[in-house]
């Protein structure tokens, strides 16, 4: 037997024993990061979030979502792609688990299919049908008139006045006495 075949042997077991802790830790089945960042909704406000998920045996098989407890706001449904969509007609605040799983029954025979659970919260708040209260930025939106224009800034508030040297103005202060001075040596010179 030749002396390198126990040598290969043992190479052969470590590198497969890894494979077998790497490829289930791979394959872990989670939600993206975007389905945590739910949007919050406006009453009257069409509404959309879409949930995600990773790893699993997709993308290749497509994945499948269900709210497991809990409620979505009222006018909200959840698809089982993952698409939160409606209107909601209530303000409040809605917790719910949501199950993220693989396709089951698998369309492919090489898929375990895996399952994810997690909670999350959608916000409603009170507000005008169609005008979201955050610009795309996130950014509170400025106030508005009847029409829905926005308005200006209000103008700052009127400094008070200052006298001929920049101070505040004031009947009963006189100028510093270095003016006095300075306008005395002034008129001396010119005569």
């Amino acid at each position: 037997m030749p002396k390198g075949l126990p040598r290969f042997r043992r190479a052969l077991l470590v590198v497969s024993l890894v494979a077998l802790v790497i490829v289930p830790i791979a394959a872990a089945l989670v939600f993206t990061d975007e389905s945590f960042e739910t949007p919050t909704g406006v009453v009257g406000s069409p509404y959309t979030h879409q949930f995600g998920g990773s790893g699993g045996c997709g993308p290749a098989l497509p994945y499948q979502f269900k709210l497991l407890t809990g409620e979505l706001p009222p006018g909200l449904a959840l698809a089982k792609n993952g698409l939160v969509s409606g209107t909601p007609t209530q303000a409040g605040s809605w917790s719910f688990w949501v199950e993220l799983s693989d396709e089951d029954p698998p369309s492919a025979s090489w898929c375990r299919p895996a399952k994810s659970e997690r909670q999350f919260t959608i916000d409603v708040v009170e507000g005008e049908p169609g005008r979201p209260p955050h610009d795309q930025y996130g950014d509170p939106r400025p106030p508005h008139d009847q029409y829905g224009d926005p308005q200006p800034p209000p103008p700052p508030p009127p400094s008070p006045p200052h006298d001929q040297y920049g101070g505040p103005a004031s009947a009963s202060t006189p100028p510093p006495a270095s003016h006095h001075v300075a306008r005395r040596h002034a008129r001396h010179l010119h005569e």
